[in-house]
């Protein structure tokens, strides 16, 4: 244990996602047992009082803790939980692992991250991971798509219905199929593939990815080339790779998410794939940005710049220690992924901050 620094390390996440086999208690054990002060708050539990940004939090109220197993069961329980309200200024380092489900919760999280930056801006000492604004701006996929283009198939962003009517035609004349989008579309919603043939009723197509059901207004939509492959999401933390592993589809399924029925395989890295990562990892520390899973699509072995490319960062909330630790044929190689995998990301978040009092300490 690192006696030398006590951290005070605060863990957003929703309710649901503070289970026992999660990131968020994986990161809170190895946390704790580096001597951080480990507290977790709901995305929706920010208020102000005299100018001063508050969290409603809850922690362990025991000094230590035996197990891993322990821990989680110990943190499903309220009563074994201390409720206080800190100034967020207090915290050392806070980690944002907030995903969306619904427009109510996209909303919980827009504001939770205009809370952060606000916090972020007043009080330069506190490490976020992920930066605030790096979400917001890279929660879209405007983001990757003019910042990362030179590892991303050709993509078009637009919410003019007959723009993309023009595009989908012209990827039929050229035999290309493609995959449509909504822009704002959460966990593989509202993805349409469209063969190189096309369909019929192109026009309607592009009139329902601009225009879906549950909005009132157009929004923009992406047509994206299609890539054929093996669909890979590799997690990183900086310019470290965590691990990797391979997302198969439902039978009868083109979207790989897990809640959709996809299932994860080993995955064994290429050559072109260290190359997306760290020409990518470089670009987005520049936005606050470490904690991310690179989604890749490319053959399984050979593959080159030609044929593989990028299709999406996840900055939110970015796959899961969880998925890596299903690869595993034994507890203790369970244990021994999602340890190094913690460890790595904690050790990453206390070199930032202190590398922040640093140059602070300069100015």
């Amino acid at each position: 244990m690192n006696t030398k620094t006590k951290y005070n390390t605060l863990i957003l996440t929703r309710g649901r996602d503070l289970t026992p086999d999660s990131t968020e208690l994986a990161l809170a054990y190895e946390a704790t047992n580096r001597n951080h002060k480990v507290s977790f708050q709901k995305p929706e539990n920010f208020y102000v009082k005299n100018g001063k940004l508050f969290g409603i939090t809850r922690r362990p109220n025991a000094e230590t803790i035996d197990s891993y197993e322990a821990f989680g069961q110990y943190i499903q329980n309220e009563t074994f939980m201390k409720r206080e309200n800190l100034p967020l200024e207090e915290f050392d380092i806070i980690f944002s692992r907030v995903a969306y489900r619904n427009p109510d919760e996209k909303r919980e999280f827009e504001n939770m991250c205009i809370y952060l930056s606000s916090l972020e801006s007043l009080n330069p000492k506190v490490t976020m991971v992920n930066s605030p604004l790096g979400m917001l701006m890279a929660g879209a996929k405007i983001y990757e798509t003019l910042n990362l283009k030179t590892y991303m198939p050709e993509t078009h962003i637009t919410k003019d219905s007959k723009r993309l009517e023009t595009l989908m035609k012209e990827a039929a004349r050229d035999n290309q199929g493609i995959i449509g989008k909504p822009i704002d579309g959460m966990g593989g919603s509202g993805v349409i593939e469209i063969p190189p043939a096309g369909y019929r009723g192109l026009r309607t197509l592009a009139e329902v990815l601009v225009e879906p059901l549950e909005s009132t207004s157009s929004i923009p939509a992406i047509i994206q080339s299609k890539l054929e492959g093996v669909d890979r999401r590799i997690l990183i933390m900086g310019e470290e790779i965590l691990g990797a592993y391979k997302r198969v589809p439902a039978e009868e399924e083109i979207r790989a998410n897990i809640h959709l029925g996809g299932t994860v395989q080993a995955y064994e890295l290429q050559d072109i794939d260290r190359m997306i990562v760290s020409y990518v990892a470089e670009k987005i520390k520049k936005d606050g940005l470490y904690f991310c899973g690179l989604d890749i699509m490319g053959p399984e072995e050979d593959g080159t710049l030609e044929n593989t490319r990028m299709l999406e960062l996840n900055v939110r909330c970015p796959g899961s220690i969880r998925s890596l630790e299903s690869l595993a044929e034994s507890y203790h190689e369970k244990t021994e992924i999602r340890n190094a995998a913690a460890s790595k990301i904690i050790r990453y978040a206390e070199n930032l901050h202190e590398n922040k009092l640093s140059l602070l300490a300069q100015e």
